[in-house]
């Protein structure tokens, strides 16, 4: 932490300076600007800018402060403008190459500076500290390199002016801002804007209050400067007239005629002082007389200058003035002194400048020199302003003094400066600065130090928060293993010891809080460690009778010493049981079928947090290729429509759940479908925090699904529209007929002598001629046609817009002729014909589908009945004929379709009276014919077809009861179920049983399976391998109605028939005939022989019962012991511990059709 401290303190010493600098800089360039534009200002050059260098500050400033505050957009802007200026200027210094190098212009190393802080700065903090630093050092060396011309810039060669910067204060600024540059290099995080209000505004303040005092002294010691100068260029003028004056009348009043002879007297006055070196009286044909004031040398020397050309036309150019100058030169002078007038001789007078300067600067304290008046050599400033003379430190004051004829005569006057005026300022605008600076940084520090006091005192309130609120028990131990203190979460889990716990050793508390009697030895090693200083920390579990807690020692240093440990002691007991069944959820995810993926709710677009395998296997794709896909990229690539992405995209905006079962289109034209189920995730206080999506390939179930419907609508097997199909399309016909006023008509056709084909030749031939039939009777049928079986061997046609019943009756003679050719089946030759009846619905006639069908199937009764293959038409008259059987056919298939039929049970018992076994009889309760006895309908089933799924019907009704009956505690034996031909001897029989079995969950042993003599004769060997898969399964076999018909002791050798059931015609007559009770006492005795069980059905006296017993019979059946009655009624007599014979009583219209109530 100290460090941490120390490092900051360092680091906060650059923003302050740093702010001080830019500060300083901007000033100076505003200063330099504004005094450069105001001639009221007087200043010294060492003090600023150049105008140029004022801008380029400027810009340099404003990129470094855009720079350190991450103002990317200034700082660009910044970069640019300086790169534009650079580019600028460097094209103007190439044009001043050639010429006169003005002091105005930057130099090519403060360019090139310019530029490396341009690129720098396009870049920002991304350009690397190292190219910042050797940015810094670069400018450091420059400005170092142009102390070395500051002092001689009026002798330095022209490449060093052109090169290095020539003012100081220049060389200055750039020295500054490479320890600038080198400064922020070092620095590991620098932004102004993190330094406080107050600190900034002590900068802006401080820098500017120290520059106004300090260039406010230089500004009032350069008016001081300015006026000395002034009022000593004013005595010079004044004594320079004066002379002048003394001179041009001494000349008057002592000079002779040029006539006199002997020569001239010699001047006297002013020129007594010896700056007169020579003179010549002067007339316009030359020189009239020398007379020379040092000698032969000045004489030569005025002949000299009186031979040059311009001198002469200067002679020549008579004046009027009394006397004028021509100064050639800054060493003498030329007066002319005119005391004849025009036409008179004029006194031509050499004057030595620089010795009558110092006799006219007697007494002044200002360095005066003559420059002359040339226009060759334009003065840098104007007159009378003051500047710091390059190559030494002295005031500067130029002016130009009006001398006798009109001449100017320009005078440089020139003070060293006072060294109190210089160094004061200069050590006032250092000392504002520093303490400017000293005040921002301890005013930055204060800052910081009371942050860090209120961060410190947070951090403990914090420490101290964590340490007594933290879920787990925690100790802080010291150094001599004592407890020192236990936050809140230990003192709940020591109870009333916890008091005691401070000061006392850690072993006693740490084993109390882990429930043992002892610490453990793994604890107290890993203590010892920590607290050695073998390990800093560690963290281990430690399992505890069926608690398993994690340990963390975790030492406390003070400096480089110890001086204790913190101690927690967290129960992850149910932490390990979360993360056993979070292991196992993960898995389940991992190892399930379906596909689940969950979404993202709290990010845009939901993307998929997880994906398990299923899923990936789904899309062909890895994990890490589907993780992260947003909702509506994963709809995209399981290829789902766009209106399934919609109502996803919808669920998930409305957080609500929903389904779906879409086809995600896949190449070729194929597809597979999902069923797609989303649910929202609720979290707690947070609304929807995920979703859960599951994807179930459905396709094969879809498959399933469609064959299922079409098997639901089409008759399985021709492949036809079925009885369900037709009613639909029928009806749709029959509204559209209605509607458009159209002709309709319905052709019912039957097979004639069907059934004996499929009782001679077996069902599977009976089959193959249904199938060839039906695809003779769909040839030439129209599209808008239907044909339809509805079972067995009868078809229905349905004929829309047929115009008439010739047509009608057209279509009939050709499906007839298409009949009548044989048919070829497994080398047979068949001939077949077929009844068709005719109902037309006419043209604005209004029927019902149902009546339509009703009328065709009443004609194709009277074609039978007329001969058979032939066609009838439906006439009024028809309604006459009586339609019971009609009216059964159809009225059973809505039964079978309404569940109308129902199931009866007969009791079996023993010679006892208990009940050994049930035998289940179809009942049909009709509604308008009452009762219909299973002798008339089972037939018309058998007839139809129906008796397929009408046999179906009974055995998975019966075996369901018997499993109700044996889950609640009754025994009711085996339950028999009689058995159709036509259901025996069909392919799926065996399967179709098993299945049943496998639905209702019914034991093979519960069920028995009622057979007649008949269907034993019929392909024996298929009939042997049926009955042993049957037996191999444990269900039995019973031979109904055994003697009534063909009887063969062959099958009774070889089948595995269980049970001989006695024909009720035998049981009947057992006490009239000797011939009946013969035959009992024959089948009991060949039963017991056989190893088989004897049967009487039909026992309804008790003098039958005993005749049969004496016999040997041991099992009855019959209205005697119970007739037969519904399942409610059943638990009741099962219930009884037997059956006792009733008394003989006469039998109503219900026990008649009970005794019928058996299917053949």
């Amino acid at each position: 932490m100290s460090d941490w401290k120390s490092e900051e303190e360092r680091s906060l010493g650059f923003p302050p300076l740093l702010l001080v600098v830019l500060t300083f800089g901007a000033l100076m360039a505003l200063h330099t600007l504004f005094a450069s534009s105001s001639s009221s200002l007087f200043l010294f050059d060492l003090l600023t800018f150049s105008r140029w260098g004022a801008v380029a500050s400027l810009l340099a400033t404003l990129g470094i402060l855009a720079l350190v505050i991450g103002c990317d957009r200034v700082r660009r802007l910044a970069s640019l403008a300086l790169l534009g200026y650079s580019l600028g200027q460097g094209l103007w210094l190439l044009d001043q190459v050639n010429r006169q190098v003005s002091l105005e212009a930057l130099p090519a190393m403060s360019l090139l500076l310019m530029l490396l802080f341009a690129f720098c700065l396009w870049h920002g903090r991304g350009v690397g500290r190292r190219r910042y630093a050797a940015l810094g050092i670069v400018c450091m060396v420059a400005g170092a390199l142009g102390f070395s011309i500051l002092w001689t810039t009026e002798d330095a060669p022209r490449w060093r002016l052109i090169l290095f910067e020539s003012r100081p204060l220049g060389t200055v600024m750039v020295f500054t801002y490479g320890v600038i540059f080198w400064l922020f290099a070092r620095q590991r995080s620098l932004n102004l804007r993190r330094l406080a209000p107050r600190v900034i505004k002590v900068g802006l303040i401080g820098t500017s209050l120290s520059m106004l005092v300090g260039f406010g002294g230089y500004h009032l010691y350069s008016l001081d400067l300015k006026q000395d100068l002034s009022t000593q260029l004013d005595t010079l003028s004044e004594r320079i007239a004066n002379w002048e004056e003394r001179y041009r009348l001494g000349w008057s009043e002592w000079s002779l005629p040029l006539t006199q002879a002997g020569g001239s007297p010699e001047p006297t006055g002013p020129a007594a002082r010896g700056e007169v070196l020579a003179y010549v009286w002067w007339q316009d044909r030359g020189a009239l007389r020398w007379n020379p004031a040092d000698g032969g040398g000045a004489t030569s020397r005025l002949e000299e200058m009186l031979a040059l050309h311009e001198v002469r036309s200067w002679l020549e150019q008579r004046q009027n003035e009394a006397m004028r100058w021509w100064i050639p030169g800054k060493g003498a002078a030329l007066l002319e002194v005119n005391s004849f007038g025009a036409a008179g001789p004029r006194l031509v007078v050499l004057v030595d400048t620089t010795l009558w300067l110092e006799h006219m600067s007697e007494g002044l304290t200002a360095n005066l020199s003559l420059l002359g008046l040339r226009p060759a050599e334009a003065l840098d400033h104007g007159a009378r302003e003051v500047w710091v003379e390059r190559g030494r430190l002295a005031g500067v004051m130029r002016d130009d003094i009006a001398l006798a004829g009109g001449t100017l005569l320009r005078v440089q006057a020139s003070k060293p400066l006072s060294l109190k005026w210089v160094l004061l300022p200069a050590l006032l605008l250092a000392l504002g600065l520093f303490v400017t600076y000293q005040l921002m940084t301890w005013i930055a520090l204060a800052r910081l130090r009371r942050e860090q006091a209120i961060s410190l005192a947070t951090r403990e309130q914090e420490f101290h928060s964590l340490f007594g609120l933290h879920p787990v028990p925690m100790l802080q131990v010291r150094r001599s293993g004592l407890i020192g203190a236990l936050n809140d979460s230990a003192t709940e889990a020591l109870g009333d010891s916890a008091g005691e716990a401070i000061a006392r050793p850690f072993t006693e508390v740490a084993s109390r809080l882990l429930g043992c009697g002892d610490a453990p030895d793994e604890l107290m090693k890993h203590f010892d460690n920590v607290m050695t200083g073998r390990q800093r920390s560690v963290v281990f579990e430690c399992s505890i009778a069926d608690s398993t807690f994690r340990i963390r020692l975790q030492q406390v240093r003070v400096g480089a010493a110890c001086v204790g440990l913190f101690a927690s002691f967290a129960d992850i007991s149910l932490r390990q049981q979360e993360q056993a069944r979070l292991s196992i959820m993960e898995h389940c995810l991992r190892e399930s079928s379906n596909g689940v993926v969950i979404f993202d709710a709290q990010s845009r677009g939901c993307p998929v947090m997880y994906a398990n395998a299923a899923l990936c296997r789904m899309l062909d794709a890895s994990a890490s290729s589907v993780t992260g896909l947003l909702a509506s990229e994963l709809a995209r690539t399981m290829c789902l429509d766009p209106v399934t992405e919609a109502e996803i995209c919808h669920w998930m905006k409305t957080q609500q759940p929903g389904s779906v079962t879409a086809l995600a289109s896949q190449g070729g034209g194929g597809g597979r479908w999902y069923d797609l189920t989303l649910s929202p995730v609720h979290a707690l206080r947070e609304g929807v925090s995920h979703y859960i999506g599951i994807v179930d390939d459905v396709s094969q179930r879809k498959v399933q699904e469609e064959m299922l419907a079409h098997q639901a609508t089409h008759d399985a097997l021709t492949g036809l529209p079925n009885r369900t199909l037709l009613a639909d399309r029928l009806e749709h016909d029959v509204a559209l007929a209605t509607r458009h006023r159209q002709g309709l008509a319905v052709l019912f056709i039957d097979l004639d002598a069907f059934k004996p084909i499929n009782d001679s030749l077996g069902h599977e031939v009976g089959d193959r001629v249904l199938i060839q039939v039906a695809k003779r009777l769909s040839r030439g049928q129209r599209r808008s046609d239907t044909l339809a079986r509805l079972g067995g061997d009868e078809f229905v046609l349905v004929l829309v817009d047929i115009g008439g019943k010739d047509k009608a009756i057209a279509v009939a003679e050709r499906l007839l002729n298409q009949l009548r050719e044989p048919c070829r089946v497994d080398g047979f030759q068949l001939q077949i014909s077929a009844s068709i009846g005719i109902a037309l619905l006419d043209t604005g006639t209004t029927l019902s589908p149902q009546r339509l069908i009703q009328q065709a199937d009443l004609a194709m009764y009277q074609a039978k009945q007329r001969g058979r293959n032939q066609y009838q038409l439906f006439t009024r008259t028809l309604d006459g004929v009586p339609g019971r059987h009609v009216t059964l056919r159809n009225a059973l298939r809505i039964a079978m379709e309404q569940q109308r039929l129902q199931l009866f049970y007969q009791p079996q018992v023993d010679g006892e009276g208990r009940i050994t076994g049930l035998e289940a009889l179809i009942r049909w309760s009709h509604p308008e014919f009452g009762w219909v006895s299973p002798s008339e309908f089972i037939p018309l089933a058998e007839e139809t077809g129906q008796i397929i799924d009408l046999g179906r019907w009974v055995m998975r009704r019966a075996c369901y009861d018997a499993k109700r009956l044996w889950r609640s505690g009754l025994k009711p034996g085996r339950v028999a179920v009689n058995l159709s031909p036509l259901e025996f001897h069909r392919m799926d029989f065996l399967s179709s049983v098993c299945q049943t079995l496998d639905q209702t969950h019914l034991h093979a042993e519960c069920l028995e399976l009622e057979i007649t003599e008949g269907m034993l004769l019929d392909d024996q060997e298929r009939v042997a391998r049926t009955l042993g898969a049957l037996a191999a399964r444990g269900v039995t076999t019973a031979i109904d109605d055994f003697g009534k018909g063909y009887s063969s002791f062959d099958y009774l050798k070889s089948l595995p028939i269980d049970k001989i059931k006695i024909d009720r015609g035998f049981v009947a007559q057992c006490l009239d005939s000797e011939r009946d009770i013969a035959v009992c006492r024959s089948v009991i005795t060949l039963a017991q022989e056989l190893g088989l069980e004897a049967l009487a059905e039909g026992v309804e006296t008790p003098h039958q019962c005993a005749a049969l017993k004496d016999l040997g019979c041991t099992t009855f059946q019959g209205y005697l012991f119970s007739r037969p009655v519904p399942f409610r009624e059943l638990a009741g007599l099962l219930r009884r511990p037997h059956l006792a014979p009733q008394q003989e009583v006469p039998m109503d219209r219900q026990d008649l059709i009970g005794a019928e109530a058996r299917r053949r």
